[in-house]
This record gives structure tokens, sequence and C-alpha cells, in this order.
């Protein structure tokens, strides 16, 4: 996402709303590119109001307790009390469980090929963003990719069952 035009004027009109859902979608999905979230954070931080005081509810500071269950707890957790203390902690769990991946990593080499799982789970991720920050385009995007994603999926696991069968 990055600082979109689209984001720069929610924080800009101080929509907290759409400025934590914002935030809230980088965790929604199995990796985190963390200088686009710096970015994207330390811009909406300009905001007043954005953060709430901590609740108090006890954070997990053992990385050996860290797991993709209590990332999702963590992200749960966002809806009712969107502190900084909760958000930072999110970031260090994503980075400790090796969800962090620049865009090159994210990249298929040239001529390797997306798994029909993956282009799926992209497809879902798009359209969700497009959702919440309402862009039908997006949203339509996303079922497309989504589309074709279950169809390469289809194809692959018939793929498998004919090579089973030889």
């Amino acid at each position: 996402m990055a600082l979109t035009n689209e984001f720069k004027d929610s924080v800009e009109n101080c929509d907290i709303d759409e400025v934590r859902n914002a935030v809230k979608s980088y965790f929604q999905i199995d990796s985190l590119n963390v200088e686009e979230y710096q970015e994207v954070i330390n811009y909406a931080a300009q905001m007043d109001g954005l953060f709430d005081v901590h609740d108090n509810e006890e954070l997990l500071s053992d990385p050996a307790a860290w797991t993709k269950d209590y990332l999702g707890v963590l992200s749960e957790n966002l809806e009712h009390n969107f502190s900084r203390e909760r958000l930072d902690l999110l970031e260090q769990v994503a980075v400790h469980l090796n969800l962090n991946k620049s865009c090159a990593e994210e990249s298929p080499k040239r001529g390797q090929r997306r798994s029909g799982k993956e282009v799926m789970f992209v497809g879902f991720a798009v359209g969700s963003t497009g959702f919440l920050i309402s862009q039908t385009s997006l949203v339509v995007a996303g079922i497309v990719v989504l589309i074709g994603g279950v169809v390469l999926f289809i194809v692959e696991r018939y793929k498998l069952r004919k090579q089973d069968e030889v």
C-alpha cells in the first residue's frame, strides 16, 4: 500500500477509522513489509487521537510465546484498543515469525510459478483491502484474481492426481 493519495487524504481528513483499517490491513496477510509499514505508521502517527491509551492488558514479551495464534489475538484486540504498545508488539511478533518480506523476496523468480493457494490468497487480500478502503475496482480485481487462483488450484490438483495414477 505504502503512502497512497487515499491514505494521505484519510490522515489529513482525520478519518481515524479509515486510517486504523489501513494500518491493520498490514497484519491480515502472511507477510509484512516492515519498511512500508513503518512509512505508513509514521505518517499516520501525526494524527491526534489515532492511538488509544493502552488498556493495561498484559502483552507477552517472551518471544518463545509468540505464535501465529498470538499474532491473530493481538490483531483482533486492535478492534477494542488501538494502542501504540499493541501495534509495536504486533510488528515485533510478525518480524519474529519471519513474516517480514521485502518486495524482492515476495515476487517469484523469473520462470517460477505461483501456486493456486498463493494466487487465491493474493486475490482475497486485494479484494479485502479494496473493501476496507471502499475501492470497487480493487474488490473486482481481487475477485478476479481469487477465481483465477481457484482455477489454478483445481488444475494443480488434477495434475497431481494424474501423476499419482501413473
